[in-house]
């Protein structure tokens, strides 16, 4: 079993093998300790890509790269400031 604690207290126990899904619902950093209480390593959830809009996917931003843009001269022209 591994125990897993958040602002020092326990969260929850879990098997080895159900570690890797409930770690991936983590939101918060969670210490990793044995049943000894023995600390065994931490899990740091990423930061969302766009914190201000944690919706956005890895997966969004990349389909809005790939779409034309515009350039300084058609910006300009578009604020009128030629």
């Amino acid at each position: 079993m591994v125990v897993l604690w958040a602002n020092g207290q326990v969260i929850d126990r879990v098997s080895e093998a159900e570690l890797g899904p409930r770690l991936l619902r983590c939101t918060v950093r969670v210490e990793l300790r044995d049943d000894d209480g023995r600390p065994r390593g931490e899990y740091a959830p990423r930061e969302p890509i766009v914190p201000w809009d944690p919706s956005i996917t890895e997966e969004e931003v990349q389909r809005r790269l790939a779409e034309p843009g515009f350039t300084f001269e058609e910006v300009q022209q578009k604020l009128g400031w030629v």
